[in-house]
């Protein structure tokens, strides 16, 4: 889930000039996932309007969450146009989303 704190800092930090759409886009995206607080290692995949009324343009979201022994967890994901290539984004997705589970392991 993109946390309000990391909101907070992408909007507080001047080099990274993030416009306003970007700003949009984080806030919709947070929202979304706080609707849908599945517990599954499936992948997620938001296009247009799932991403909310207030996003405008043609976005896509694809992520998968991951869960560290610890009990942390997070999501991973690749946001884009809404056109992404699919077929090679939904496998590279769920491959670092499984690594990323992997790795803690060894925390």
């Amino acid at each position: 889930m993109v946390s309000p704190n990391l909101i907070k800092r992408v909007e507080d930090n001047p080099p990274l000039e993030i416009n306003e759409n970007t700003k949009k886009l984080f806030q919709v995206i947070y929202s979304e996932q706080a609707k849908k607080e599945e517990d599954d290692d499936d992948i997620h995949i938001l296009l247009g309007e799932d991403l909310g009324p207030k996003l405008n343009g043609p976005y896509g979201f694809v992520y998968i969450k991951y869960h560290t022994p610890l009990n942390l967890s997070g999501e991973v994901g690749v946001l884009g146009p809404a056109r992404l290539n699919y077929n090679s984004i939904v496998p590279t997705v769920r491959y670092f989303g499984d690594l990323i589970g992997e790795i803690a392991k060894g925390w």
